[in-house]
């Protein structure tokens, strides 16, 4: 597996990320955001729900992206320099996608979303893992 700020990373049968030699669990936080933290060019913004992804009509490029802080007082919008990068998960990703005009037309439009992007594959066909056993 590739080197991720000089730490070597595998993934065990659970997929689950572990550090090779200690072979300590890793989450979101250690594995990525703490190598990362003190980047001038890096902002976290905790307690925020993603909207949407601003995306430019010609060409439809995503520019940014439009989220609101949890208590629900403030709409913010952020302006990417080179790249937007989406994880919310096998729901989340989908959702956001499809709020940002991107999908199924049927499904959009029933929402009254303006439509960027028309692709029927957009938050269709999830197979997600309902039951995995433990043992």
């Amino acid at each position: 597996m590739e080197r991720i700020v000089g730490t070597k990373w595998r993934y065990d049968k659970h997929r689950a990320l572990h550090k090779s030699k200690s072979h300590t669990r890793s989450y979101a936080a250690n594995a990525y955001y703490l190598s990362f933290s003190k980047r001038l060019n890096l902002t976290a913004v905790t307690e925020a729900l993603v909207d949407k992804i601003l995306v430019e009509r010609m060409g439809v490029i995503a520019t940014g992206a439009q989220y609101t802080i949890t208590n629900g007082t403030s709409m913010q919008q952020v302006k990417a320099e080179k790249e937007i990068i989406l994880y919310s998960g096998s729901i989340g990703s989908p959702q956001i996608i499809m709020l940002s005009g991107i999908g199924n037309q049927k499904s959009l439009r029933k929402y009254g979303i303006d439509i960027l992007v028309a692709n029927e594959n957009v938050g269709e066909n999830l197979q997600d893992h309902v039951y995995v056993p433990i043992g």
